[in-house]
């Protein structure tokens, strides 16, 4: 609240607008990591070619891809990455 007191002069249109350039919609999330590296490991690099395509514009509103900037699916085992990864 104490923000939105500080930018009383930009409108909540310019606020959303400012924060969706600043934050990508779409980003490597480890499950469609694991996806397109199963498939790949098969000589499909379908996924591979995906992902390629929609983090390649990540701000972009991108209805069609609309499920790769949900969160991994309830229940997923989660992903450990070491910094080296």
């Amino acid at each position: 609240r104490e923000r939105l007191v500080s930018e009383a002069a930009r409108d909540a249109d310019q606020r959303r607008a400012a924060m969706r350039a600043a934050n990508p919609k779409y980003v490597l999330r480890g499950h469609l990591a694991e996806r397109a590296i199963a498939q790949a490991q098969q000589h499909d690099f379908t996924e591979v070619d995906r992902l390629l395509h929609i983090l390649a514009a990540p701000f972009d509103e991108q209805p069609e891809h609309a499920e790769y900037a949900l969160p991994a699916p309830p229940g997923s085992e989660p992903v450990a990455l070491s910094c080296s990864s």
